[in-house]
């Protein structure tokens, strides 16, 4: 049998070998073309959703630094304690050696997303006038050049970013540092300062230039709260409205987003969930409905729990303190399957608070909500102020603070009452409050009604001197039992006269 090639002409096989290798080389060549190409385009269409968040931000954005009524004997909650972020601290002593891991980092991020250098992203953040549109953001006076704060957006970003995406778990073998074990609690802490903060529209921008696909603000947002917990849960981030992150300053704010400002669903306690329930016939419904009947009702059944928010009302005046209250016959009762830590409702003589867990890093934490609350350009209420407010009169001394505790309303994991006590007396000091927005007005004033009320004096004067204790109770007894038994010789001693 011959061979192939001597079947073909001398000298043609290795021409058409040639030709057709050329023919699958142009066709590998076209390929990857295609594949060059569609990468470019795709690459294009993420910078241009990066450029359209940067360009979406004008005039959006406002970043300070705390106000001196905030800070006068405080300073320390607004200041960070290893990492600056953003320009107001940027280049202190203290933090210096954080700058160098950022650049490591920065370094490993570049070579994974095969770049060689950051100019990219730096030009990605400035607007028309060839400056960093972040600039304009910072509303307080910083030493900074243009170009120095370009870089420090982008370091600083990355540096939040890859700490997100939890990429120092896997490099601890470059770098020890995040073996110790209380610096990430550290790291979180500085992360959620008020005037340590960098554009959320910036970290949003770098987040999405570093991710496969351009629509990644869902992502961002799950793993940007994963990484905080509240009252040892995970921050929730299923409330976020998505299209509304462009009014979202920095992440503080985020956060804040995520822990306050809910659907106005979660605000109803638990009791009135379940009443309504249960008004599920037409006449109920009616009734209820019907103002004729509305006095009506409320009469038949004044334990009926209300909103225990009202905005109408312009005057308020304090509730007592939790031991005074309990004097009175106000129980306390830890509230259950609530959404929002603030929602503390007042009903039948019964005030339910929902369970708080205090660290040492919980004053800071409130304060810098505060301080958003308090720097907020645009109108926002002051769930968080005012959940304090309500808190500073329950608590003043360390014997509020064990009484709250006792009904498991307070998880104290400092372990000392005193400084709990202490916390909450000094946490709305230098806060602005708007009288007539209060949000608890009306649980105030049912609050101090019930204690107002002779009936409720009387009956608790009793129970406290004549039941408080078992000993008490058995001493009223036996006198009850001896009056009793008085009585009846009294009466029967003129019977036996008459009838003997």
């Amino acid at each position: 049998m011959e061979s192939t090639s001597q079947l073909l002409p001398e000298g043609k096989g290795k021409e058409l070998m040639t030709e057709a290798d050329e023919v699958k080389l142009e066709i590998a060549e076209d390929t990857n073309k295609v594949e060059m190409e569609h990468q470019f385009r795709e690459q294009e269409s993420i910078y241009e959703y990066a450029r359209s968040i940067v360009e979406r931000a004008k005039g959006k954005c406002a970043l300070y630094r705390v106000h001196s009524g905030l800070r006068d004997g405080s300073a320390k909650h607004y200041e960070p304690v290893i990492v600056s972020i953003g320009p107001y601290h940027h280049g202190k002593t203290p933090f210096q050696d954080m700058e160098e891991h950022k650049e490591h980092y920065l370094r490993e991020l570049l070579r994974r997303v095969k770049e060689n250098n950051a100019e990219r992203y730096v030009e990605a953040l400035k607007n028309e006038k060839r400056e960093p549109q972040a600039l304009h953001c910072y509303v307080d006076i910083f030493k900074m050049d243009v170009d120095s704060f370009g870089r420090c957006m982008v370091l600083d970003g990355f540096f939040m970013i890859e700490f997100f995406r939890g990429k120092w778990a896997h490099d601890k073998k470059n770098n020890m540092l995040f073996n110790r074990r209380w610096l990430k609690p550290l790291l979180k802490r500085d992360m959620l300062l008020f005037e340590n903060q960098i554009p959320l529209f910036v970290l949003r921008a770098l987040f999405a230039l570093t991710e496969e696909r351009p629509d990644t603000d869902r992502d961002f947002v799950k793993l940007a709260l994963g990484l905080f917990s509240f009252n040892g849960e995970r921050i929730p981030h299923d409330e976020i409205e998505i299209d509304r992150l462009d009014d979202i300053p920095h992440l503080l704010g985020l956060v804040y987003k995520a822990l306050v400002v809910r659907k106005r669903k979660s605000f109803e306690p638990e009791t009135l969930k379940q009443q309504n329930r249960r008004w599920k016939s037409l006449f109920e419904y009616l009734i209820n409905k019907w103002s004729p009947f509305e006095k009506i009702m409320k009469d038949l059944d004044p334990g009926t729990p209300k909103r225990p928010y009202n905005r109408r009302r312009k005057s308020w005046e304090p509730i007592w303190t939790a031991v005074a209250l309990k004097q009175v016959g106000v129980k306390f009762q830890r509230a259950k399957h609530c959404k929002a830590f603030y929602d503390i409702t007042f009903s039948n003589g019964v005030m339910r608070i929902p369970r708080l867990e205090i660290y040492d890093s919980t004053e800071s934490f409130f304060r810098n909500l505060v301080a958003y609350e308090q720097h907020s350009k645009q109108y926002i209420p002051q769930q968080v102020a005012d959940y304090l407010q309500v808190m500073d009169c329950l608590i003043n001394t360390s014997k509020d603070v064990e009484l709250l505790r006792h009904y498991r309303i307070i998880d104290n994991r400092i372990g000392n009452d005193e400084k709990v006590s202490t916390m909450f007396n000094r946490l709305c000091s230098g806060v602005s409050f708007v009288r007539e927005m209060f949000l608890y007005t009306q649980m105030f004033d049912e609050v101090n009604k019930f204690c107002n009320n002779p009936w409720n004096k009387r009956m608790t004067k009793l129970n406290n001197e004549y039941f408080g204790s078992p000993w008490a109770l058995i001493s009223f007894m036996a006198a009850a039992l001896l009056l009793l038994l008085t009585a009846l010789q009294t009466v029967y001693s003129p019977l036996s006269y008459y009838h003997p």
